[in-house]
């Protein structure tokens, strides 16, 4: 299963310039298969896992243009983060909870979590059809974006590259 992130136009909220860090996304995650067993062994029971976290870093590449910020993404799979997570033929369901995405901190590690910070979560953006088209489809320069919370849907895309497509 492969676990695409893509986050553009990455800036440090203080000066505006390209993030050189890290992203974290994390996430949990409930698998259900029929790939367990009661006793010693393999089984092919069916079972429920509890709530499990799953997380990634995400690297940033800085732009040689100034008008746009750092590109921070990867494409990876759930067996490169815990092998054998997903087995080859053998079905099963993914429940996954709220997908966030926190920064480096100050020294941009992902990996020192201590002082880490929310930059983004799933969400949906409503525009209210009363004002006409969004600010940016205006030309309105002058919006700046919500830098500390922005809800981007579809941070996080879950590929099934293992299913066969029929015909």
């Amino acid at each position: 299963m492969k676990l695409v992130a893509s986050v553009k136009d990455v800036r440090l909220k203080s000066d505006l310039s390209d993030y050189a860090g890290e992203l974290s996304v994390t996430t949990l995650r409930r698998i259900t298969d029929k790939d367990n067993s009661v006793g010693a062994g393999p089984g092919s029971e069916p079972a429920t896992t509890p709530d499990m976290p799953l997380s990634f870093t995400v690297p940033c590449a800085t732009t040689a243009d100034t008008t746009i910020g750092s590109e921070c993404s990867i494409a990876t799979t759930a067996n490169t983060l815990v092998p054998g997570q997903v087995k080859e033929e053998k079905r099963s369901n993914w429940l996954l909870g709220q997908v966030q995405v926190f920064d480096g901190g100050a020294d941009a590690d992902a990996d020192t979590a201590s002082d880490n910070t929310l930059f983004m979560d799933e969400g949906i953006f409503v525009h209210d059809l009363r004002l006409g088209a969004p600010p940016e489809a205006r030309g309105d320069h002058h919006i700046e974006a919500d830098q500390d919370r922005t809800f981007l849907p579809g941070a996080l895309a879950v590929v099934d590259d293992q299913r066969t497509d029929a015909g």
